[in-house]
């Protein structure tokens, strides 16, 4: 690993640029562990993902992963104090440019990834229809459909095509369940 030092600004809040830097290192540490390239490697690639669905503002992805049948990447969309991963179907993006970089690709398809990568991961759900946030845990994906456990430990499943993104809030949550 490359010896990096990482300057912060005096202008922001230090918790918040800790917490973020963190969080940055335990996304590299996880990628790593899926054998794609280091973020030194794919840091300044990003694109910018228009949804099919009315009134949504595009969506920035940096550190962007192609898949068969989805896109993912880190987003300017944040879940509370953190900056989310989002994995979004090819069902539910209407066009992506590509800002900066090369995307990095992958065969996999968003069930296999989901299965193979995300199981276990606290996710939250944002459905094409207009409805709240649906938030879970991964407990697997076969068939077009999501299965997950809610709060209140009861399982739903949910239709791959309806969801517009899934947002993995804390990356070191997955390096726990994986290990």
């Amino acid at each position: 690993m490359d010896n990096k030092i990482y300057l912060i600004k005096r202008n922001h809040n230090l918790a918040m640029d800790i917490e973020a830097t963190i969080e940055d290192l335990e996304a590299q540490a996880y990628f790593a562990s899926l054998g794609l390239p280091q973020r030194s490697q794919r840091s300044k690639a990003r694109v910018q993902v228009n949804l099919n669905v009315e009134n949504s503002e595009a969506c920035l992805l940096s550190m962007p992963l192609i898949g068969a049948d989805f896109l993912a990447g880190f987003s300017n969309i944040s879940f509370g104090h953190n900056r989310a991963w989002l994995l979004i179907p090819n069902t539910a993006i209407q066009s992506f440019v590509i800002i900066e970089g090369e995307i990095e690709s992958s065969g996999e398809s968003a069930n296999n990834f989901l299965e193979n990568r995300l199981l276990g991961a606290h996710l939250n759900i944002s459905t094409l229809v207009n409805s709240p946030l649906i938030s879970g845990i991964v407990l697997g994906s076969s068939d077009g459909l999501l299965r997950l456990r809610l709060v209140s430990m009861r399982e739903l499943y949910v239709p791959m095509h309806s969801v517009k993104f899934l947002a993995v809030e804390k990356i070191s949550s997955l390096n726990k369940q994986s290990a």
